[in-house]
């Protein structure tokens, strides 16, 4: 049995193949509204017991944090994944090419970022817009921008891009160093500038490190001393 993505492909080629005159527009109206059906279930599939096999948005989360991507049809979300993850969502000139929710992880700054094609328990949306579509496009969602000159294609401005997601995210860095060893510059623990303590590293490891846990050393600008010892609500 075709699935739901392969019908959609298999009416799309009819629509492309079937002139376009006055004999065939109640053929080609018939097509758009099974097709308008299909994209709605791919969107909103009905509830059934067992669950199904199409492909959707569930995704699991990964990484230190999650960015959703958000835009009109076709402005070029998935371009802009592509470039900034390396992650392959399908590419066309044609709208409602991504159907489904392609996941892909910037590392920057040692986190790992989370970007999905499709906003859902986002930590921070991106709202992409084509600069070349109608001016009513732009109004509908340019007070939710705070600049422009950002391009997937040429690569013009992603490390500001990048920059003020990171920002907005406001994650810091917490670097781990074994004793009688160097620090490890790697691979820090990623927290939130909100909830930092020493028990939030412990519980970002393993919640089993707090059973067992004395004391922390710590450097850095705001440590009194270096190191200074700390106890875990610190």
């Amino acid at each position: 049995m075709a699935t739901v993505m392969q019908k959609i492909k298999d009416i799309e080629d009819e629509m492309a193949r079937t002139q376009k005159n006055k004999a065939t527009s109640h053929h080609i109206g018939l097509l758009k509204a099974k097709l308008a059906k299909l994209r709605r279930d791919i969107l909103a599939p009905p509830s059934k017991g067992g669950g199904g096999s199409e492909p959707g948005f569930d995704v699991t989360k990964s990484g230190d944090a999650r960015v959703g991507l958000v835009g009109f049809p076709s402005v070029g979300k998935s371009t802009l994944l592509n470039k900034l993850t390396g992650t392959f969502s399908e590419v066309a000139s044609y709208e409602f090419t991504t159907l489904t929710c392609i996941p892909g992880v910037i590392q920057y700054k040692g986190a790992r970022i989370q970007v999905i094609g499709v906003a859902r328990t986002c930590s921070a949306i991106l709202i992409v817009l084509d600069a070349i579509k109608p001016i009513t496009h732009k109004k509908l969602i340019e007070k939710e921008l705070e600049g422009f000159g950002i391009s997937a294609h040429m690569e013009w401005n992603l490390d500001g891009l990048l920059e003020k997601v990171w920002e907005y995210l406001n994650l810091v860095r917490v670097y781990t160093k074994p004793k009688g060893l160097s620090p490890d510059y790697e691979d820090p623990v990623i927290l939130s500038a909100d909830t930092r303590s020493v028990e939030d590293f412990c519980l970002r490891i393993h919640k089993d490190l707090l059973k067992h846990f004395k004391y922390a050393l710590v450097w850095g600008s705001s440590a009194k001393h270096k190191p200074q010892r700390v106890g875990k609500v610190s």
